[in-house]
């Protein structure tokens, strides 16, 4: 899940009397600023990583995207004679099968096993064996799509977006798992130990 605040202000420039104390960014200016503020708008995107929308910018060095890695999988977690396929900017406009994104599926892309335990590291190396695993494909390109990305070409208004605004490089969901969990946390800061899809007939209780 990606998840983008802006606070879209009034353009008026702040008042200061006809004066320049050259203090443009002291408190006083900042809570005028924020009382001036109309509108947050929040926008929530599903099963999309910072990779697959924004590894291929490379209008600023420090992006940290694909362009200067190559990433990976074993095509087998389970069997090291498998081979690897690694991540390309080929991403297709819709892709024929939605990676999973319950917990038992990100648990084998984020770790590797379908059972982690604490000390287990996020290596990150599970997608396409969760992908062939989950529609049952031998197609190693099918199972691939998981990984790959969009080239700049492919989401110009995005990368625009990104460039004029801000672009956060570091991604992450609040429960590896489902919508309704994540959503959850949006709203109300938890998702009461909730992991699965069905959050969202369960009582939540805001700790805002």
């Amino acid at each position: 899940m990606l998840l983008a605040l802006t606070a879209l202000g009034v353009a008026n420039p702040l008042p200061n009397n006809g004066e320049d104390n050259g203090q443009g960014n002291d408190e006083g200016n900042c809570d005028n600023l924020s009382s001036r503020i109309k509108n947050v708008v929040v926008l929530v995107e599903e099963n999309r990583s910072f990779d697959n929308f924004c590894g291929s910018f490379r209008y600023d060095g420090g992006i940290d995207g694909l362009l200067h890695t190559q990433y990976c999988n074993p095509v087998n977690v389970s069997d090291p004679k498998a081979g690897t396929v690694c991540a390309a900017p080929t991403a297709a406009d819709v892709a024929p099968d939605d990676p999973p994104h319950g917990i038992s599926g990100n648990n084998m892309q984020i770790f590797g096993t379908f059972h982690p335990v604490d000390s287990s590291p996020e290596t990150m190396i599970g997608y396409v064996t969760e992908q062939a695993t989950a529609f049952k494909t031998t197609n190693i390109t099918r199972a691939a799509e998981a990984i790959n990305y969009y080239s700049e070409e492919h989401v110009r208004v995005f990368e625009a977006m990104a460039k004029d605004g801000v672009l956060f490089d570091r991604w992450f969901c609040s429960v590896p798992g489902p919508t309704n969990p994540n959503r959850a946390y949006l709203t109300a800061g938890t998702s009461a130990g909730h992991g699965r899809y069905a959050a969202r007939d369960k009582p939540i209780h805001s700790r805002f």
